[in-house]
């Protein structure tokens, strides 16, 4: 079960983690010292199962903090593989390899990754970036569902409750520059990211919070006032952002989770989430209608989200996906409709011509090559054919049961992931933002170690 602490978790943090603090002065200091960063971050992973994790997520934000705070460092693609590997390393001199106890979830995992390495060889149209990319993807999430399955449940549990006030921490710093839009509103002027790069980097991080702090009200069969308002006030930061991807996932998220369990669940719906008979909670789902019904009468505000600021002419919301998305998924269905085996390639753009590849000087490895993508199924189907989109959709749903199995809290986390993957592929983007979404998804599919073992390996 997904829970949040009620201590402080800024101070808690910087008492627990200390050389992380450090980490963070080099990564604002300078672009050399912010080089140097990535160095502690790797050096600290080899501690433990617990800093694999940590490094991870701190890697996340290094690599997305706002550029209006933080220097660019000059080799921070070379740094964040460092992180990687050096992650890699921990996890294999703590990790006892068994066939006969390999977990079915790594398992699959494993052999999804494989395939994209093998199709990267006979099929991309630039093997050299989807071999990298596959390799990157596959150890990132294999790292980090050891990492979390080899917790005993009392260091799982408090993991959780870090990974969660992590971001709370990011929010409530984020919050500051609110007040200085020239940091808060840097990239658009319109669109607030907080001390994070972009708002559609931002905003996924205000779901994902919001879908923690959303299962945890669930679970209660008398939700709090608390996380009532932190909920609402997650909603307003992700109304912020204008994403309107983020915030129809997490609204849906509900609707979803609650729906399912209904229908497939052989135990009562409150046996999952007693807060759905709270008079409390009835009490504010009438009081959310009536905003709606007078919103739409007097104020607008939905569809002032919707059109992102009236900056779009769209007629709903569906239509909003499909003006700000046609661009993007039509080039995928028509490359679909040419290669429905074999595909394009992993990582490669619809486009290969329009990427911009950036090489390694010293052995001249392709590092970076971003792209640009939604509809992640789609993705799945263009990139690596019909085979690879079928092992895709066994893994999601090998997911989806892990995560019931876990509680309601961590099946709306992952629906929220999910969902936030219909209007951003960012799912196997681990340099990117889609490291945040690997590290949650991974949170909520695993379950910690029962057996007995030496403690001195974690």
């Amino acid at each position: 079960m997904l829970t949040i602490s009620k201590s402080s978790f800024v101070i808690s943090f910087i008492r627990s983690d200390w050389i992380l603090l450090i980490a963070i002065i080099a990564r604002l200091a300078s672009s050399i010292t912010a080089d140097i960063s990535f160095l502690i971050l790797a050096l600290y992973a080899l501690r433990g199962n617990q800093e694999v994790i940590k490094a991870l997520i701190f890697l996340w934000l290094f690599n997305l903090i706002n550029q209006g705070i933080a220097p660019i460092p000059e080799y921070g693609h070379v740094g964040r593989y460092a992180v990687i590997f050096s992650s890699l390393i921990s996890i294999m001199l703590r990790f006892n390899f068994s066939l006969k106890k390999i977990d079915n979830l790594i398992f699959l995992t494993t052999v999804i990754g494989i395939y994209f390495i093998i199709h990267a060889i006979f099929f991309s149209q630039i093997p050299a970036v989807s071999i990298l990319k596959a390799i990157n993807w596959t150890l990132t999430i294999l790292i980090l569902l050891v990492a979390w399955s080899r917790l005993d449940p009392l260091q799982y549990r408090n993991m959780q409750k870090w990974f969660v006030g992590f971001l709370i921490s990011v929010t409530v710093v984020s919050l500051i520059t609110f007040f200085y839009p020239e940091v808060g509103y840097r990239d658009t002027g319109t669109s607030f990211q907080g001390i994070i790069n972009h708002p559609l980097a931002f905003a996924p991080l205000m779901a994902l919070l919001g879908a923690f702090i959303l299962g945890q009200l669930l679970e209660q069969k008398k939700p709090s006032w608390k996380l009532i308002f932190s909920l609402s006030f997650i909603y307003l930061l992700v109304f912020l952002s204008e994403s309107r991807t983020s915030g129809v996932a997490l609204f849906l998220a509900c609707l979803i989770c609650i729906t399912f369990i209904f229908l497939i669940s052989r135990h009562k719906l409150e046996s999952y989430s007693p807060a759905v008979k709270s008079k409390r909670l009835f009490s504010i789902g009438l009081i959310l209608i009536f905003f709606l019904i007078i919103d739409s009468l007097q104020f607008n505000l939905v569809d002032y989200f919707i059109t992102k600021s009236n900056k779009a002419e769209v007629s709903g919301l569906i239509d909003a996906f499909i003006t700000s998305r046609k661009v993007l998924y039509e080039p995928m269905i028509a490359n679909i409709i040419e290669n429905p085996f074999t595909g394009i390639g992993f990582g490669i753009a619809s486009d290969p011509q329009s990427m911009q590849i950036i090489n390694d000087p010293i052995f001249g490895l392709p590092v970076q090559a971003p792209i640009e993508k939604g509809v992640t199924p789609l993705m799945v189907l263009e990139e690596v054919g019909l085979i690879g989109f079928l092992l895709f959709i066994l893994w999601i749903f090998l997911l989806i049961l892990r995560s019931i199995s876990n509680g309601i809290a961590a099946f709306l986390v992952l629906i929220t992931l999910l969902l936030i993957n219909i209007g951003e592929s960012v799912l196997f983007s681990p340099g990117g933002a889609g490291l945040l979404i690997i590290i949650a998804l991974s949170a909520t599919v695993t379950k910690p170690r029962l057996i007995k073992y030496d403690r001195s390996e974690v």
